[in-house]
């Protein structure tokens, strides 16, 4: 299921970097959703937390950005950690961040 996972994650985050399209945004939310319950990790959560930011869930996108931070995967990406840091003090601006986990 890892590799369906990832499919869905980069599916879901080419809807979140192609606009505001709320009806997309909502189906690639639970594209997100899926793949982050088939397959925990840091990129699956910044991407569903992005989307829950894009459809107004605020609150638990800034959360669940903040549990992706504390990976312990990202203690040998520490430039991805940054980025999701980052990513976090942006939402908790209001500003939906460019990238997500990545700058890919």
């Amino acid at each position: 299921m890892i590799s369906v996972s990832y499919s869905l994650r980069g599916d879901a985050e080419a809807v979140y970097k192609a606009g505001n399209n709320k009806k997309m945004l909502e189906m690639a939310k639970g594209w997100a959703k899926q793949a982050n319950e088939w397959f925990p990790h840091f990129s699956n959560e910044a991407v569903y937390a992005g989307l829950l930011y894009k459809t107004g869930e605020k609150q638990k996108a800034i959360k669940l950005m903040e549990k992706a931070s504390k990976d312990p995967i990202l203690k040998n990406a520490l430039e991805m950690q940054k980025l999701i840091i980052a990513n976090v003090a942006q939402m908790k601006k209001g500003e939906a961040p460019k990238y997500l986990w990545n700058t890919k």
